[in-house]
């Protein structure tokens, strides 16, 4: 979908840069609030914490991260002045491609509908799949499924006359996420070194006394979940190494796991795109074909989360104390 944007956003003359910080926001968004998102289920599983009550409380954060970036963009983008290319010539290539359906919206809307009711992941992204395919058969007339595994495992290609579209549409596949699996990987295993020599404790080794300060608490978990990201580029670790050191911490303050769930996902989750060797941060460069540190300052949401939630520590907003059943068995 970010691809597909991007090429609306050049053929309306938007910066590419610009274009390519507004879609890693919304990618970054739907990842963060997504009951079907890794990090958004790793997270609170590192804390101690339900999903749904973890998604909950990240709104805290996020519905004003989210209203200041759609500001910035409104106010940013009513500048812009480029000049538009053949956008109707790119719509007339893709209807003369492709039969263009409102049923194709059924697939990913089955896929919204057994997240809200709250079905497991793994059978909720096979639906979206096996949908996907058999409204491919429907609506595209494609019965070979020879060809929908060749697109599945290798991506769509194909030639529609014009070159723009066609950048858009041929790419995709699993092949194509294999390296950004190496990538995690290799992360990982760096990871581990880090985690056995106790990289986190040693950091925070003369500061246990500020850690009882609900402020400096937060803070300093943001603080270690970015760094995590910096070191490793990974940001499962980025959640699992300051989640399980400082977890015995906000359980001492007092404070629910849903408090250290929500830190890590803005600090750790959304961090990991804005650092150029960092497995998000690499994957979107080469698909939006637009480099990290050109897409960065337009990635507003990103930036503001973690300040949002160092901030709203501080404050005292959002901020949930730990069930008193809880506290008296710790």
């Amino acid at each position: 979908v970010g691809v597909a944007i991007m090429g609306v956003g050049i053929a309306l003359g938007v910066p590419a840069p610009l274009a390519a910080g507004a879609v890693v926001c919304g990618a970054c968004f739907g990842d963060k609030m997504s009951p079907l998102s890794d990090t958004t289920n790793f997270a609170p599983a590192v804390a101690g914490e339900q999903l749904f009550a973890h998604i909950k409380h990240l709104m805290w954060t996020t519905v004003p991260a989210l209203f200041i970036t759609y500001l910035l963009f409104f106010i940013i983008g009513g500048q812009q002045s480029g000049q538009p290319s053949d956008l109707a010539g790119l719509l007339e290539a893709l209807k003369a491609s492709f039969t263009i359906s409102w049923l194709t919206l059924l697939s990913p809307l089955l896929v919204v509908l057994l997240a809200m009711l709250r079905l497991p992941v793994l059978p909720v992204l096979v639906a979206g799949i096996v949908s996907g395919l058999l409204l491919t058969v429907v609506v595209q007339q494609e019965s070979s499924l020879a060809y929908m595994l060749t697109v599945l495992q290798s991506g769509f290609e194909g030639t529609t006359g014009n070159e723009l579209l066609d950048g858009i549409l041929n790419a995709g596949g699993i092949q194509s996420m294999m390296w950004s699996v190496s990538l995690v990987l290799l992360a990982l295993a760096l990871g581990g070194v880090i985690q056995h020599i106790g990289f986190i404790e040693a950091l925070f080794a003369n500061m246990k006394k500020l850690l009882a300060k609900r402020g400096h608490l937060i803070a300093s978990t943001a603080l270690a979940s970015i760094g995590t990201n910096a070191v490793t580029g990974e940001q499962y670790l980025s959640i699992l190494l300051p989640g399980s050191f400082f977890k015995r911490y906000y359980e001492q303050a007092g404070l629910a796991p849903k408090n250290l769930s929500r830190t890590l996902e803005d600090a750790g989750t959304l961090v990991n795109p804005l650092i150029p060797w960092g497995v998000s941060g690499a994957f979107f460069a080469q698909t939006l074909g637009v480099s990290v540190l050109e897409y960065a300052p337009f990635a507003f949401f990103l930036i503001l989360s973690p300040m949002l939630t160092v901030a709203f520590g501080y404050l005292g907003i959002g901020i949930a104390p730990l069930d008193k059943n809880k506290q008296k068995s710790v």
